[in-house]
């Protein structure tokens, strides 16, 4: 149950901020220049053109325009919202998916095999000074 409570807040969240950073959105945002340059990929215009309102000429290569157009299919704010709730949801998730990628590189030691001293020759601090002198 408290985890439920944790996940729902944790959607709570993402929901109003993806809300406040959608409401932000307008010309000259680096959201709206890939909303622009996606709706141009998918309307077959040419991509590396300065349009005055959005912040300099395309930087992006052909590939990435084509992952844009999916914002086009949505209102700029809508898509932009959409774009924030998905990338906030998706920082649980990498930090959970690194967790286990880091557990399953660093194992443990194996132990030694059975019979094979594992102090070296000073089993204890006695037998360290007796072998010393």
């Amino acid at each position: 149950m408290k985890r439920r409570l944790i996940a729902v807040a944790l959607l709570g969240v993402c929901v109003v901020l993806a809300v406040i950073e959608a409401k932000s959105q307008g010309p000259g945002t680096d959201f709206h220049a890939r909303w622009i340059f996606g709706r141009w990929f998918w309307s077959g215009e040419p991509l590396y053109v300065d349009v005055p309102g959005v912040r300099g000429p395309n930087l992006y290569p052909p590939f990435a325009a084509m992952l844009f157009q999916l914002h086009t299919l949505l209102p700029l704010k809508l898509a932009a919202g959409v774009f924030y709730f998905c990338n906030l949801l998706l920082i649980p998730l990498s930090v959970r998916w690194s967790k286990d990628i880091c557990d399953a590189l660093w194992l443990p030691p194996p132990p030694p095999p059975p019979g094979l001293p594992t102090g070296g020759p000073c089993r204890s601090p006695s037998s360290c000074r007796r072998n010393s002198s």
